[in-house]
């Protein structure tokens, strides 16, 4: 359960920032998963970020979402 609360403060935090959603999970996920972002242990649960099929999923949303906006 703390994994989809972490996740849902981060679609909050995007939404705010006006970043896509996906674009920050595909982001976040190719950042721990290259070790460019070490997360401590109260980031555990982000490395399901890191899994492959994250990563794929979040990077197919990001590209149909970003087609979808450029074309009309």
């Amino acid at each position: 359960m703390e994994t989809i609360q972490l996740i849902g403060s981060t679609m909050g935090l995007c939404f705010v920032a006006g970043i896509r959603l996906y674009a920050t999970v595909l982001a976040l996920g190719l950042a721990i998963r290259f070790d460019l972002l070490h997360v401590g242990a109260m980031g555990e649960p982000l490395r399901v970020l890191a899994h492959p099929a994250v990563l794929l999923a979040a990077g197919l949303a990001y590209f149909a979402e970003f087609l979808a906006d450029k074309i009309p």
